[in-house]
This record gives C-alpha cells, structure tokens and sequence, in this order.
C-alpha cells in the first residue's frame, strides 16, 4: 500500500515533470526523439495527476529574456 507521504511525493514529482518537459513541446531545441519522449512523460504526469484528483497548475509564465541591445531573442 501507498502512503500519503509518497502519494504527495510522487505528486509533486509529476508536477516537476510538467514544469520542466511541458516547455520542450512548443520548442524547436529538442531534436523529434527527445520530443516525443518528453510528450509521452508529459502525457504520462497529467494522466497520474488527473487519477488523483490532483489539479493541474496553470503554466507559468512565459520567460523573456533580452540580449545587451535589448531586443527580444
């Protein structure tokens, strides 16, 4: 049986999930393999979360950063 120690663990693990994979799938960094593995634990965090009853957190926001000219990159 699962404690709800390790059902909060797990949970909060998922989340990290989420946060770090969720912006790979918008990016044209990754090359396809590391895509659709990122998508498939993507897939896989959201699925576990929702199970649980967990609410997803809304994504945060986009991050922009500026070079030493101050234009957008």
């Amino acid at each position: 049986m699962t404690s709800p120690e390790q059902i909060a663990a797990d949970s909060l693990y998922q989340r990290a999930i989420l946060r770090v994979y969720g912006p790979w799938l918008s990016s044209d960094v990754p090359p396809d393999p590391e895509r659709r593995r990122a998508l498939a634990r993507v897939r896989h965090a959201r699925l576990v979360l929702a199970m649980r009853g967990t609410p997803l957190l809304p994504d945060p926001p986009a991050e922009v950063r500026f070079n030493q000219m101050g234009t957008p990159r």
